[in-house]
This record gives C-alpha cells, sequence and structure tokens, in this order.
C-alpha cells in the first residue's frame, strides 16, 4: 500500500501505474493552458492524452533509481502530480549515487484546480524528500511561465541560469532555478 499523507481534503500519496490516464489528462491540459502564448501553438495542439497515457504508463511501472512520483487528491480525485530525484545529466539519464544534487523534474496540476493548494502540498512533500538526500535542488521552468517561477522563487528557489532547452523552440527558454537545504 502507497504511503499517503492527509492534509483537510487534500492528500499527497505514492503514485501507481493505474494513475497513468490522469497523469496524461492533467498533464495535456495544464500544458493547454500553462504554455498558451509561451511556445507554439503547434506544439500545444499536437499533445495526445494516449501517447501521454502510454509514456506514462511506462514511467509509472519502472521509474528511474531514486525518482519519487507522487500524486495530490482532492476528496479522492487526482488533481496534481509531481516526479522528483536525482538531478538528471545533459542526456537526461539518472545516475543515483553520482549526483551532487536534486531535481523537481516536474509538477504540473490540472486547471481546474490552481489555487487550491494542490501544487504547494506536492512541492512540499517533494522538497521535505529532496532535502533528506542532497544539499540542493533545482528544477527547470518556461522563463516567461511566471506563475511556476513565483511559486518555485516563494520556497526559497533563486534563479541560475537561462537556457534555450527546447532547440526546435528558441523561443522556450527555460531558466534553472536553484534551492539551497535550510540548515
Amino acid at each position: 500500500m502507497p504511503s499517503s499523507k492527509q492534509t483537510g481534503p487534500l492528500q499527497v500519496r505514492a503514485a501507481v501505474p493505474e494513475d497513468a490516464r490522469r497523469f496524461a489528462e492533467i498533464h495535456v491540459a495544464a500544458w493547454k493552458v500553462a504554455y498558451k502564448g509561451l511556445i507554439e501553438q503547434e506544439t500545444i495542439d499536437a499533445l495526445s492524452i494516449e501517447e501521454k497515457v502510454i509514456s506514462w504508463l511506462k514511467v509509472l511501472t519502472s521509474p528511474n533509481p531514486g525518482t519519487r512520483i507522487t500524486v495530490c487528491e482532492l476528496n479522492g480525485v487526482v488533481v496534481a502530480w509531481s516526479t522528483h530525484g536525482p538531478c538528471r545529466d545533459g542526456n537526461d539519464r539518472l545516475r543515483l549515487g553520482e549526483v551532487a544534487e536534486g531535481e523537481i523534474h516536474g509538477l504540473y496540476a490540472h486547471p481546474d484546480a490552481w489555487g487550491v493548494g494542490a501544487g504547494a502540498a506536492l512541492l512540499s512533500d517533494a522538497l521535505e524528500y529532496l532535502d533528506r538526500l542532497w544539499p540542493s535542488s533545482v528544477v527547470w521552468v518556461l522563463t516567461k511561465n511566471s506563475r511556476a517561477r513565483l511559486c518555485y522563487e516563494r520556497a526559497g528557489f533563486k534563479v541560475v541560469k537561462e537556457h534555450v532547452y527546447f532547440e526546435r523552440h528558441p523561443e522556450a527558454t527555460t531558466t534553472m532555478l536553484r534551492r539551497q537545504r535550510e540548515a
């Protein structure tokens, strides 16, 4: 049985493969709203829930070493998810033991659940995990995604550098933010 943490109507728990469809729905819905005008519309329009279900099922069935995947339920319905663990290297491979810091790989809430605290609950949970293992953690966000940047900055993350992550989409400059573990 996956462990869980209940706070009022919100509950954070470990993700299971049966969550794959909801992961995909949240992923696509969040991208369509949060990234509108920030990346090319054709990229957003090309998102497929069915393709995301397949990829999320693989991730949830066989996560990378050290990676923790959680969901936040609101009144029993999954409304947000997070993946976090060792910082990924340039080839997007995770090498536990060689990694000097943690990373929030992704954290998305369904737009209908924005403002209810699901993202904050997942971020708090992720930082507890990352702080136990690494002295610092990073997260990459689209530079123009002010909502996400503000969320991470409020949690103590500071801008480190900007980078064109998607070479096909130079308009989608990303910003790396880093947070030092509290003493």
